[in-house]
């Protein structure tokens, strides 16, 4: 069973091999795809398993509602809902986050919170992972209110945020005030300790709200190295606000982290082409070019 989840071609040679599938054989393949970034395989697969006349149980369909979120598949995620209502399987918690994730993910907010007020309606079917998932759909989705919304509800019915429910809430800020609280109340009410992403959360969003100088002071005070991430979204911000020294400080701190990175040299290349300095632009260029 490990051979058939690390590798997807070899799954499908010795599934295919089996004389008598059942429902454990057909969850490992979609398992074995999903796991390996084949979303559209994994959906094959599900279709495959219904033509045969084999049964799918919850196992199968958080597999399968996984590859429709990676693929935006919203219509193929609601059939998949249909058939767990109309056959009765058990929405169990992961069941019920799975289609969340998917309705979210497929950018239909509204549905996700109806599966989450209505199928895992009560506590014992919620988890961390349940809430979590809301609270990321939210923002991802441009709702950061409702985001924070849920997460205070979260907290109110007694569970415990982490490192995961905080990336959802710092996304849903809009203002820096609320975002310094809720980073705040993430440290000293809640004893965590921020990641990379967290800090690259408050960084954009200082960015966002030109408070250049407080980002660097956030990125001095850091207790973790900062990663490439960090610098280049302070070089975006720089260069949206127009602060061009410190936009130089954190290109040379990029470059110091990626000097390979293609990516660095356009950004660098549309940092001159604004500030029309043409000589660099094409020394740039040709860096470009013969790498």
């Amino acid at each position: 069973m490990h051979r058939i989840r690390q590798q997807p071609d070899d799954a499908r040679q010795l599934f295919d091999e089996i004389p008598e599938r059942n429902v454990v054989t057909w969850n490992a393949l979609i398992s074995s795809y999903t796991h390996n970034n084949r979303f559209r395989e994994a959906i094959d697969v599900f279709r495959e398993m219904l033509a045969f006349g084999a049964k799918p149980d919850e196992v199968t369909m958080v597999g399968v509602l996984s590859a429709c979120s990676h693929l935006g598949a919203l219509n193929q995620g609601q059939s998949i809902h249909d058939y767990i209502v109309r056959n009765r399987l058990r929405m169990n918690v992961y069941v019920g986050t799975a289609l969340i994730d998917m309705y979210a993910k497929c950018g239909d907010i509204d549905e996700a919170k109806q599966v989450f007020d209505m199928g895992v309606k009560k506590k014992k079917k919620k988890k961390n992972y349940t809430w979590n998932v809301l609270i990321s759909g939210y923002a991802m989705n441009g709702k950061g209110e409702a985001a924070l919304q849920d997460f205070d509800r979260m907290v109110v019915e007694e569970f415990k945020p982490d490192d995961v429910t905080f990336m959802g809430v710092l996304c849903a800020c809009k203002t820096v005030e609320e975002g310094r609280r809720r980073f705040s109340s993430m440290i000293n009410q809640f004893g965590l300790q921020p990641k990379i992403v967290h800090y690259g959360c408050m960084i954009d969003l200082f960015g966002r709200g030109g408070f250049l100088d407080e980002a660097m002071e956030m990125i001095h005070s850091m207790k973790l190295n900062p990663e490439a991430i960090i610098w280049r979204t302070l070089v975006r911000a720089c260069r949206f606000h127009g602060r061009e020294e410190l936009g130089e400080f954190a290109l040379r701190k990029l470059l110091e982290l990626e000097p390979t990175n293609g990516e660095n040299y356009v950004l660098i290349s549309n940092v001159h082409t604004q500030r029309k300095k043409w000589t660099e632009v094409g020394e740039v260029r040709e860096l470009m070019d013969s790498g």
